[in-house]
């Protein structure tokens, strides 16, 4: 209890009253609900273990089920680059919605 956080603890004697609410609360509680935010599953594995190490290649359990054609213009990286910008627009509009909200 941090006098800080706006606690006032007296020790009391052996066998005197117990503490009440009133006796160590020196300023009110103030909670403040924030609004719910719907993330998705891997900004929810971002924000519990951090960001992953970058990949540079497709991994080979993905390989074998997709058909890749290694002619194409736009190999698989230039894909996950595009995404990346796609997500990090996301994030900025919704930022921008929320300061635009208030």
């Amino acid at each position: 209890f941090r006098q800080q956080d706006g606690w006032n603890v007296q020790s009391k004697g052996r066998g005197e009253g117990g503490q009440r609410w009133e006796d160590i609360r020196t300023m009110p509680l103030c909670h403040e609900v924030l609004p719910l935010e719907t993330l998705s599953r891997e900004d929810v594995v971002h924000l519990l273990f951090g960001k992953g190490p970058k990949r540079t290649e497709l991994p080979d359990e993905l390989r074998s089920e997709i058909m890749i054609d290694e002619g194409a213009d736009s190999p698989a990286f230039s894909f996950m680059k595009a995404d990346e910008s796609v997500r990090h627009l996301e994030r900025s509009a919704a930022v921008l919605d929320t300061l635009v909200g208030e």
